[in-house]
């Protein structure tokens, strides 16, 4: 997959319905989440 830069709400908008970065499911835990706090 290429990168995505959005410079604007306009390069936003016309992405809107589009699948990008795309990537493996991550389950968040609560100890992954007191590690990061």
């Amino acid at each position: 997959m290429s990168k995505v830069i959005i410079n604007s709400y306009e390069d936003f908008a016309n992405l809107l319905g589009q699948e990008i970065g795309k990537s493996d499911y991550l389950q968040v835990t609560q100890e992954r989440i007191n590690l990061f706090a």
